[in-house]
């Protein structure tokens, strides 16, 4: 319970990404060929965590959130 004499403020943080480059491959076959990767972002600030969707990307490239 707060005071009426107490006003509280809010403030927002904005982050924003849009591509990430140079990821290698993690998950990677059997012999050692090929591979994917499996990327997100999670932010933890406080007591929220936030976390993107999962984007797959074969053989390398880049990734675009945007």
């Amino acid at each position: 319970m707060m005071p009426p004499s107490i006003r509280p403020e809010y403030y927002q943080i904005k982050f924003k990404f849009f591509r990430a480059e140079k990821l290698p491959a993690m998950d990677t076959a059997i012999f050692g060929k090929g591979g994917s990767l499996d990327a997100y972002i999670i932010c933890n600030y406080l007591s929220t965590k936030l976390k993107t969707s999962v984007l797959t990307q074969k053989e390398g490239g880049f990734i675009d959130w945007n």
